[in-house]
């Protein structure tokens, strides 16, 4: 639903940020899930890949696609890797040290507080892997304030 969205609705923009569901290239699924527990193997999800290609041709906004670094080389060489995630966009991201998170080990409660929302008054099925699926909020302003250094300015988000 969201992939058709951006289809139909990409030349609204000034900025887009996509994440393609990424647990079908997960490295941690198939290195811990297929091998080691027995889940089965699945073919890795190309809306990923369908989306860069789709926005490298197609948008002339600033954008950016986000996802895990995936168990195999990606098919489309990323244009930056920052903590956990790929990058692949069509502004120069410049190189970042951010803090080392403890996605994999925290709990929801620890989580929350991480990203600074709160999702216990919403009845979802899976709000730990919800959480930690999330870009630090640092990240993502940095992320943003790449894509704006061409044109001399810098957002800062609240």
């Amino acid at each position: 639903m969201l992939h058709q969205y951006l289809l139909n609705h990409y030349k609204e923009f000034d900025f887009i940020w996509s994440s393609p569901p990424c647990q079908t290239h997960s490295s941690f699924r198939h290195n811990i899930c297929v091998k080691f527990r027995g889940t089965k193997p699945q073919y890795p999800d190309m809306k990923l890949y369908q989306e860069i290609l789709f926005l490298k041709h197609n948008s002339v906004c600033k954008w950016v696609v986000e996802n895990v670094n995936p168990y195999y080389e990606p098919l489309i060489p990323s244009t930056k890797v920052l903590q956990r995630h790929l990058f692949w966009s069509n502004f120069e991201i410049q190189d970042m040290k951010f803090k080392k998170d403890s996605i994999r080990t925290a709990q929801i409660p620890q989580l929350q507080i991480l990203h600074g929302f709160d999702l216990s008054k919403y009845k979802l099925p899976n709000k730990r892997q919800i959480l930690r699926n999330c870009v630090l909020p640092e990240l993502g302003e940095f992320i943003l304030n790449q894509s704006m250094l061409e044109k001399g300015n810098i957002v800062t988000c609240m």
